[in-house]
Parts: C-alpha cells; structure tokens; sequence
C-alpha cells in the first residue's frame, strides 16, 4: 500500500497515540459544567472524534465556543493527561518500517503544541522528520485547510502525489483530498463515526505493506 509514496504523513490523536476514554468522560463534563451546559456520552464522543467541534459546543453542549475553548485548554494539560495516554502497539515498528525503505515521515496535528509535545516524545526509538501543528492561534489553519500540508511538504522536499496521509476521521479525508495527498482511514475500533464518508480503511498500521 505504501509502495508507491515517497513521504508517508500521520495524524496523531487516534492515529498514533491513544487518550483513554475515562479522560474525556472526566474532562468534558468538567469543562461543560463550568460554561453552564450539560452533555451525554455520546455528544462527547462527536466532540473528541469528529469535525466541527466548535458546532458540537454550541448545538449539543448549548455553550458558546469562545468560553469552552478558553476553558478546556486551561484544564487540558500536559500533568493532566500525559498518565492517560499512550502509544499505539502498532506505531513504533511501524514508522521504523517506513524509515528503513528510506521514506520520510511527518506528524500534522490539530492538537495544541504543549499536548502534542508530549504525545511526540512518547514515540521512542523512531525519526520523525518534520512536525507541524494545524492550530488558527498563530499558526498553521486548522484541518481541513491545507495550509499546513504544503509547508510540511516544502520541509521535508517531497510534492502532494508523493504522500500519503493516514489519518482517523472525516476531517484528515477532507484533508487530503484538499492538499491533493491520497488517504487512509485506521479505524481503530474506538468510536463509530457517523460523518465518515467511504475511504480506503485499514484496523492496524500493519496493514500499510500489504
């Protein structure tokens, strides 16, 4: 599957590193409560997983986005959440792999820098050769804008025809398609989407060489 590409990029959250359930059943509720709102599971669920997140606070959690955002990246730190999470059995063998066919492997992420710092320095043993975060507050736009495709591409000297992008959601589909990269779903059986469009869909990353 990854035959053909010079540059294989990867989401991070769901993709390579796990954020255990409990830690999102604990900290949404947290964050909702202090904006006035309420939510069940599965509206929790949507938010940690799919798109439009900030559509899902004010429609499902009846909050507006501004506070929560504020709020949630106070109680979302590093101390906090570096004990739940955890990198996939699959992962470390996996970018070796990729590296020892002489690809380049890169990481773009939605996720705030000093929780994807934490997650990244979990990935032991492996190269990664250009990180970058799709975050609007300073930097790259988020997903699904391409922006942060391209400069990652311009860092590690590859084009969009060349790379595969791996991903767990709706939104890194978009993603690709919008850079002009191909896609893969890893569907690592942790929630059921209900905005998945069809994408070539794979359970383990092992599943990237056959």
């Amino acid at each position: 599957m990854i035959t053909p590409y010079r540059h294989i990029s990867f989401d991070l959250d769901g993709t390579l590193v796990r954020t255990l359930a409990s830690y999102r059943h604990q900290l949404v509720p947290d964050v909702i409560q202090r904006c006035g709102g309420s939510a069940d599971s599965l509206s929790i669920d949507r938010f940690w997983f799919e798109g439009n997140r900030s559509e899902i606070i004010a429609n499902e959690f009846q909050v507006d986005p501004e506070r929560f955002w504020k709020i949630f990246n106070e109680l979302d730190t590093v101390e906090r959440r570096m004990p739940h999470t955890s990198v996939y059995d699959d992962v470390i063998v996996t970018i070796q792999r990729i590296k020892s066919l002489g690809k380049t492997v890169s990481i773009i992420t939605g996720s705030p820098p000093w929780i994807g710092e934490m997650e990244i320095k979990k990935l032991e043993n492996v190269t990664i050769d250009h990180v970058c975060f799709a975050r609007s507050e300073g930097g790259y736009p988020r997903k699904p804008s391409p922006e942060s495709m391209h400069a990652v591409l311009c860092a590690v000297g590859h084009v969009a025809k060349e790379t595969l992008y791996i991903g767990n959601g709706q939104e890194d589909a978009e993603f690709a398609k919008a850079a002009g990269c191909d896609f893969v779903m890893i569907d690592r059986n942790e929630y059921r989407f209900s905005d998945r469009e069809s994408s070539p869909t794979i359970s383990s990353l092992e599943r990237l060489f056959v």
